[in-house]
């Protein structure tokens, strides 16, 4: 009866234990499932991160291009207003200070 007794209790134990392991295994499974899930959102914040910064590069480069743009259309108008100002300086005389010097091409121009 004592042996059974102790036979009871062994299992009992066991029985214990494997419940025990049981739970252990079904935490280590919600533990791996939210790893996986938290390195598919760390995925996609890291492609999300690629995508502005390219978004980014492609900002700058259109920035540069309207820059140069600008730069070209502005020494072009800066150009015309000189050529008028020497050709016209009664028309224009608040550009006399930035106009060059005659060339010979406003020569042939004022013919």
């Amino acid at each position: 009866m004592l042996r059974k007794a102790g036979f009871d209790v062994a299992k009992a134990s066991f029985d214990v234990a494997k419940a025990s392991f049981d739970v252990a295994k079904a935490g280590f499974d919600v533990t791996k499932a939210g790893f996986d899930v938290t390195k598919a959102g760390f995925d996609v914040a890291k492609a999300s991160f690629d995508v502005t910064k390219a978004s980014f590069d492609v900002a700058k480069a259109s920035f540069d291009v309207a820059k140069a743009s600008f730069d070209v259309a502005e020494l072009s108008y800066s150009s015309q207003r000189r050529d008028i100002a020497v050709l016209d300086p009664v028309r224009y005389p608040n550009t006399l200070g930035i106009a060059r010097k005659p060339s010979c091409r406003d020569a042939i121009y004022r013919v």
